[in-house]
This record gives structure tokens, C-alpha cells and sequence, in this order.
């Protein structure tokens, strides 16, 4: 093997089955544990403590999986991690699909109102590029740059905060910040305006 390659580490179990399985069966009370630190955020975002147990359990049997006990650490601690991501990445998972199907049912209604013998089909550019466009002027471009929109519809992907930021001359974080408060506003735009 020569000095610029790296070795490829596979994962101690990958093969091995049977003590993937056994590392699942006998860390099932940290995966409840864990997942039951997760309550209050639960409650609060609507999820079934069922599905968030689940969740955790399919991050311990990924943990499991992958497990290398030859990196030293101890699978509890590892699997901890993976246990965890594995809920967040779901409360996000569940909370987008709440959102839109929220949206879309906001939007057939409004719709269905508007024109009632006419098929279901919102001008969705054409609504983002109005609610935009109530936006301050420099958080309209920065959207614009970020997300590559003009008239409401995408020409490229967008550029990259740190273009951004030279553009306007100050820091990413700087752009960051401006960028998080007109979405908010966007956002609100959005719920508040009948565009």
C-alpha cells in the first residue's frame, strides 16, 4: 500500500449478523431511554412517543451495523449518537411533511374558494415571487441569491454564502443572520397575506 492511499475501514459487523444482533437486543433499554428523553419535544411537535421509540430503534440497529470496536470506543457511546440523530432526523422528517400537507391543504382550500368549478392548480412562482417582493429590498436579494430565484422561478441553484457575503461585503455570518430573518418574514408574508 503506498503512503498517499488510505486504508477503507469496514465495519466490524458487516458481516457478521449475528452480532449486530445481539449488540440490538441488548441495547433496546438505552434506545427507550433515550427516546424517552424525547417526551416534552414530542408532545409539543404532535409525534406518537411510539414512533419516536421506533425511531431509536432503527438508530441503534444502524449503530449496530456499523459498530467498529476496533476504534475503541464503547458501543454505548456510539450507538448514543446514532440513537439520537436518528429521532431528530425524524421529528424534522414528520414535522416538513405537517408543513406541507398544512400548506397544500391551505392552498386547495383558498383555491377551491376562488374558483370553485375550476381544477386545483396555485400559480406557486408567481405567489412566492409577489410575497418577495413585499420583503425589504437587501433581504429580497439576498433570497434571490441564495435560492437563485428571478420572477419566481429557479435559473441556477443559488449562490453560496461565502459569495454572498463578498458581494455585499460582510461576513457569512452576517448573511446568515439577514438570511434567517427574511425567511421568517417570508414566512409570515406567506401566512398572513392573500397573495
Amino acid at each position: 500500500m503506498s503512503a498517499g492511499t488510505k486504508r477503507q475501514r469496514r465495519p466490524i459487523h458487516e458481516n457478521d449478523p449475528a452480532t449486530a444482533a445481539a449488540l440490538f437486543n441488548d441495547n433496546q433499554p438505552l434506545a427507550h431511554w433515550i427516546a424517552n428523553g424525547f417526551r416534552r419535544k414530542a408532545l409539543a411537535a404532535h409525534v406518537d412517543m411510539d414512533d419516536v421509540r421506533q425511531a431509536g430503534l432503527v438508530g441503534l440497529w444502524q449503530a449496530a451495523v456499523r459498530f467498529d470496536s476496533s476504534r475503541g470506543f464503547k458501543f454505548c457511546t456510539y450507538a448514543t449518537v446514532g440513537i439520537r440523530n436518528t429521532i431528530l432526523k425524524h421529528f424534522s422528517e414528520d414535522a416538513k411533511a405537517r408543513r406541507l400537507k398544512t400548506c397544500n391543504n391551505e392552498a386547495e382550500h383558498e383555491h377551491a374558494l376562488a374558483k370553485p368549478d375550476q381544477s386545483i392548480e396555485p400559480d406557486v412562482p408567481g405567489i412566492l415571487d409577489r410575497a418577495i417582493r413585499k420583503l425589504k429590498p437587501r433581504e429580497r436579494r439576498i433570497i434571490r441569491q441564495r435560492y437563485g430565484l428571478r420572477r419566481g422561478e429557479r435559473r441556477h441553484s443559488g449562490d453560496t454564502m461565502e459569495a454572498i457575503a463578498k458581494r455585499h461585503g460582510v461576513t457569512k455570518q452576517a448573511i446568515d443572520q439577514s438570511l434567517a430573518r427574511a425567511l421568517r418574514d417570508l414566512r409570515y408574508v406567506l401566512g398572513t397575506t392573500n397573495l
